[in-house]
């Protein structure tokens, strides 16, 4: 062979080479399947977290639900999303982290993030995978830090939990009495294991829906009126499930009490009545958790029902007295 047409086939095959690279590439990028772990819902809520002007770490809108979140975008995320503030603009992100330039986009973000409470390492790599641990308990400390807070003290076991690392734990049981965080099938939370997007997604949803900037002012109880008022189930034994109804009062002269609880196609609708507080008395205005306790067969699922709502006159009725 010639040597000019040498190079010229020689320079066809390189060009060649980068064009399908290229193309694989391309082809790559646009691909929404993530890694083939995200489910509808998952995907859903990504889109209205993205919706909300909350990115988590992919570009023009890319689901990839599967693709673990770095640290830079849960932090952005946490911070746009319970909208924390710079409390102390002359404090610099180099002067609170040893990786974190000054005029990276998420820098703010950090510096909001720490001088509102939480706790970032000062090593921290803005690049690296967050931990599910880790990005649950920079989800609660963003909650604490936007208003007073009331946690149902239930403890929730689960299958790993002894892997949970020193000083998270807290955090974490009180995310998923809230119902932020869910078990997997396994009955197991993965601390340690990094958290993907969807994820990520769907724990900053639900807390927002909980606990969001816009929820503090609705959510805070009025005189006479009880507010967050939820459900709680826990197995106590093989055949037996603890049913607790909590909310919050205006002042610790309010109850609550389970009045009856009705079985019905293996629902157990629990009727609670409000304990209006004596008339008689003065209460010292401060908002208190309070509670009602009930028993039932495990076999039955647990629903709360509200009151003036009627209930089909053939269902088999349980009292708890």
């Amino acid at each position: 062979m010639k040597p000019a047409l040498k190079k010229k086939m020689t320079l066809l095959t390189i060009l060649a080479l980068v064009f399908t690279l290229f193309a694989g590439g391309t082809a790559y990028a646009v691909n929404d399947k993530g890694n083939g772990k995200a489910n509808g819902k998952e995907r859903q809520e990504v889109r209205l977290i993205r919706d909300m002007g909350i990115r988590l770490g992919v570009p023009f809108g890319k689901f990839r639900g599967g693709k673990a979140l770095d640290n830079a975008s849960a932090i952005s995320a946490i911070a746009r999303g319970f909208d924390l503030q710079v409390k102390n603009p002359s404090q610099k992100a180099s002067d609170l982290f040893t990786k974190v330039r000054d005029n990276a986009p998420y820098a703010k973000a950090f510096v909001a993030a720490r001088q509102n409470g939480l706790v970032i390492a000062k090593d921290i790599n803005p690049n690296a995978a967050v931990s599910r641990e880790q990005f649950a308990k920079w989800l609660y400390e963003a909650i604490e830090a936007t208003g007073e807070r009331f946690w149902t003290m239930i403890y929730t076991t689960f299958a790993d939990e002894n892997q949970v690392s020193e000083g998270y734990m807290d955090g974490i049981q009180r995310l998923l009495s809230a119902g932020v965080i869910q078990l997997d099938k396994d009955n197991k939370f993965r601390p340690r294991s990094a958290i993907t997007r969807a994820e990520a997604g769907t724990m900053l949803k639900k807390a927002l829906e909980l606990f969001g900037p816009e929820k503090k002012e609705k959510n805070r109880p009025q005189p006479g009126q009880l507010t967050d008022i939820r459900l709680v189930t826990e197995k106590v034994g093989d055949d037996i499930l603890k049913v607790t109804v909590f909310a919050n009062a205006p002042h610790p002269g309010y109850g609550l009490e389970i009045s009856a609880i009705h079985f019905k196609d293996g629902v157990a609708k629990i009727h609670y009545r409000v304990i209006k507080p004596d008339p008689n008395m003065m209460y010292p205005q401060v908002i208190t958790q309070v509670q009602a306790v009930a028993y039932i067969p495990s076999s039955y699922k647990a629903e709360l029902h509200e009151p003036g709502k009627a209930v089909k006159a053939d269902a088999k009725t349980k009292t708890d007295k």
